[in-house]
């Protein structure tokens, strides 16, 4: 049945009526309009209600159409405000749960967007005073990224900003602590993937000390800090770790290493398979500074060089570059038995192959020496001590030549001071039962004067010959 009513109604009854579907009337004792539409009980509608009446009347929202807005017109105060004052005993659940229930849907749980460009502005904003309970917590399920923060910006703050500013009695830990407590699990911590190849995955900025590891137990292999690289020759153009200082008044060391313990201040491995590349490579590219390219001060042994090897080339093997940089190494030391600089190899003859030292100038236009050695002690410059007991196999020193048409002698040795006052050469014998010098040649006879098989001696651009005879 229809009514046409022209004019006001007024539905007040005298008392609230008996709740059934379709019921209307108007409570004059919180003056709004209730109605049912369970048939159990009434709630508000209409002007005059609240948001917990409607929550009264039911606490589930199907959104079926557009999604739900929230606009703020007011200059103060949240657009939304979210509160819960309960103490532990009275919850049991977040204060909000983002959840997405069907695991066939693709599309973000939460999702913000910043459209702001005031500077210092945060898509989000979060802060807390209670610093002994986890303040934020986000999990997943899925197995898909539990975080993913993702921002077109063109600011110097970066995407991802993490910001704190308290003074040290406001703090009690980092800024930033990444955990991963289950010690069964086998992935990374943490992992940076960067897909621009100019320019670097990370940068550290600090004030002071930039970066720190601080590993509070370790039994691996691998190291408090590793750095790891698995690729080919074709797909890198750099080295696995750089350490660059640019600034050219800087005048710190570029690395420190500082080792309290018992092992190695640093232990250089590798296990190439080829020559084509050093074990350690040091250069100082510009020929007009006067630093050293490796400084050395110990109170023990300056530098120690130990290593078990099978190759032609010796142990320790020092290619000359050309430069004009004199100083290759400079050594401080204090007073150590062992010397400033020690070569040592502890191998039988089927585990070596060559020398200890092999220093090398294959440069046939050089025309310096390979090897100097400099004294202003009051010691000998140079002291070859030979202490095997064995009777046969290499005396105390061995020279060699090999070059053939040589202008120069085989062994030259040249006092170039003209006030010396001392022999240009001493041999001194305990061994009263063999001879001073011995030298190899065949028996000539008394009567022999020529060049061969004779031993020459020169005085004052005079030269003499001593045959050799029995």
């Amino acid at each position: 049945m229809t009514r046409n009513i022209i004019g006001a109604i007024k539905l007040e009854p005298s008392s609230a009526p008996t709740a059934a579907k379709g019921v209307l009337y108007y409570d004059t004792s919180t003056d709004e309009f209730k109605g049912c539409t369970d048939g159990a009980s009434f709630g508000s509608i209409g002007g005059g209600g609240s948001l917990q009446d409607a929550y009264d009347g039911g606490n589930s929202i199907d959104v079926s159409g557009s999604a739900i807005t929230i606009t703020q017109s007011s200059t103060t105060g949240n657009c939304l405000y979210i509160a819960r004052d309960l103490a532990a005993a009275s919850t049991d659940n977040e204060v909000v749960s983002f959840r997405q229930i069907n695991t066939g849907d693709d599309k973000d749980v939460f999702q913000i967007n910043q459209n702001s460009t005031a500077g210092g502005r945060c898509a989000v904003f979060y802060s807390s005073d209670n610093r002994t309970i986890e303040n934020f917590r986000i999990s997943d399920a899925a197995g898909k990224d539990t975080v993913k923060l993702g921002m077109q910006q063109t600011s110097a703050d970066g995407s991802n900003l993490f910001y704190r500013d308290y003074i040290s009695g406001s703090t009690a830990g980092p800024v930033v602590s990444i955990q991963n407590a289950n010690s069964g699990d086998d992935q990374f911590t943490l992992q940076v993937d960067q897909a621009i190849l100019s320019q670097y995955a990370a940068r550290i900025r600090n004030a002071s000390d930039a970066l720190r590891v601080d590993l509070a137990s370790q039994s691996s292999s691998f190291g408090s800090s590793f750095f790891y690289r698995n690729l080919a020759s074709a797909a890198t153009g750099g080295p696995v770790v750089q350490i660059q200082n640019w600034n050219t008044s800087d005048d710190k060391d570029c690395l420190y290493l500082d080792n309290r313990g018992t092992g190695e201040v640093l232990y250089v491995y590798t296990n190439a398979t080829t020559n084509s590349t050093n074990v350690i490579e040091i250069e100082q590219a510009n020929a007009s500074t006067a630093r050293d390219c490796i400084s050395v001060t110990n109170a023990g042994t300056g530098i120690v060089l130990d290593m078990s090897q099978n190759n032609a080339s010796g142990s320790y093997f020092i290619r000359g570059i050309n430069s004009s940089t004199n100083v290759v190494m400079a050594l401080g030391q204090g007073p150590a038995v062992n010397g400033t600089f020690q070569f040592t190899r502890d191998l039988s003859s089927a585990s070596t192959a060559s020398r200890v030292v092999y220093i090398n100038n294959d440069n046939a236009g050089d025309d310096q020496f390979a090897l100097e050695v400099r004294s202003d002690a009051s010691q000998y410059t140079c002291r070859i001590f030979k202490t095997s007991s064995a009777t046969s196999g290499g005396g105390a020193l061995y020279v060699l030549s090999t070059k053939a048409n040589s202008a120069e002698p085989t062994l030259l040795v040249h006092q170039s001071n003209s006030s010396g006052n001392c022999p240009a050469m001493e041999i001194e014998q305990n061994d009263t039962t063999n001879s001073f010098i011995e030298f190899t040649g065949t028996d000539q006879g008394t009567s022999h004067t020529s060049v061969s098989n004779s031993v020459m001696v020169k005085i004052n651009g005079t030269t003499r010959y001593i045959n050799l005879y029995s």
